[in-house]
């Protein structure tokens, strides 16, 4: 097993087919490392300077992180091979062979300890209780490699159950009830039912969100994608690529043939990624997100072949934290040699983190 870095221009087509090769097959998905999501995300939001490191052998790729170089990592002065983690970047875990993941996982470390100018490899927002990072721990115990947290949050999830009882246990009978007091009141005054469309394979749906999204606070505060042509442009692109796919989820929940709310889901696996929600906010006071939210939760279940859904969410976004019952837990961590530098940027990042939690609780 070997490790390479790549500058995503210089791959071939035989390249990108053997990275989607890998994310077919990966240990544990993820959307966000792959070349549909990965190259639009490079092209458009700066991130020339990427570089792909790249386990592989005589069968093929065995695994693949996008990573750059930044002069520190998170405001500590350590020199590190870095995942590249951008603002629509919501997983950070390496594209792992799910038959070969040790050996893929030792490439990958070896070569971000032992590059030239950097001593150090930082994963950002893995998942702490996934199969790679359980994978990745026994590996540096077996390299007498070292390994500080920076970072630790959990996020709303939800796990498939025999039953579709989801929101039972987070929705109390009288929260349910006011819900459907809300949908009746939102099809009064829109002056049709409410029902929700799957517009996925509609290509004009992406422009009726992205219009959809800057109608509302995130347009005037300029952070809907319209705000910025270049992030309008990667999320057409990677719609696009998603949707030939076959694993783009767009669903619209209208009232009276008006569009109320729009969700923006990525697949991958058997897993579902929530990556963007927009409502109308002309019919805020009847919550058409959450309508949309409790919505999603019954169409999950129908997809008998997806295991779970990840929210993508911020750990503080109390909407989706009281509706979905499940967690995530997201970490962030640097791995270094047991070495004079490497237990020097160790210990930069332990007490960095140690002051960021002290900070928080105050």
């Amino acid at each position: 097993m070997r490790a390479h870095l790549y500058s995503l221009a210089e791959l071939s087509d035989r390249d990108v087919g053997a990275w989607r090769k890998l994310a077919a097959s990966a240990l544990e998905p993820n959307p966000f490392c792959e070349p549909e999501f990965l190259r639009p995300a490079a092209a458009r939001l700066g991130g020339r300077r990427v570089e792909l490191l790249v386990a592989e052998d005589d069968r093929g790729w065995a695994a693949c992180l996008p990573v750059h170089r930044p002069a520190s990592w998170r405001r500590v002065p350590v020199r590190a091979l870095v995942a590249w983690r951008h603002p629509y970047c919501y997983l950070g875990t390496p594209l792992v062979a799910a038959d070969r993941p040790a050996a893929a996982l030792d490439a990958l470390v070896r070569h971000g300890v032992r590059a030239r100018q950097v001593g150090a490899l930082a994963l950002e927002w893995v998942d702490d209780h996934g199969a790679v990072m359980s994978c990745l721990r026994s590996v540096l115990q077996q390299r007498g490699l070292r390994i500080a947290n920076f970072e630790q949050f959990d996020r709303a999830a939800l796990v498939r159950r025999a039953e579709p009882t989801y929101l039972e246990q987070t929705l109390a009978g009288h929260r349910r009830r006011e819900l459907q007091r809300l949908g009746r009141g939102l099809e009064r005054e829109a002056g049709g039912p409410v029902e929700v469309r799957d517009r996925s394979a509609d290509a004009t749906a992406v422009e009726d969100f992205i219009r959809l999204e800057e109608s509302g606070w995130k347009g005037r505060e300029r952070t809907a994608l319209a705000s910025n042509q270049s992030h309008a442009q990667f999320f057409r692109d990677l719609c696009s690529s998603f949707r030939e796919a076959g694993r783009l989820q767009l669903y619209e929940l209208s009232a009276g043939g008006r569009t109320v709310a729009f969700k923006c889901n990525l697949l991958a696996g058997s897993v579902v990624f929530c990556f963007k929600i927009a409502f109308n906010e002309e019919y805020a006071r009847f919550s058409p997100g959450v309508q949309l939210e409790v919505a999603m939760a019954g169409l999950f279940h129908e997809r008998t072949e997806l295991t779970s859904m990840d929210s993508c969410a911020e750990p503080g976004n109390q909407m989706i934290n009281r509706l979905w019952p499940d967690r995530r837990t997201i970490t962030s961590v640097l791995v270094t040699a047991d070495r004079p530098l490497g237990r020097a940027a160790n210990y930069g990042v332990s007490t960095a983190a140690a002051v960021r939690r002290r900070v928080r609780s105050v």
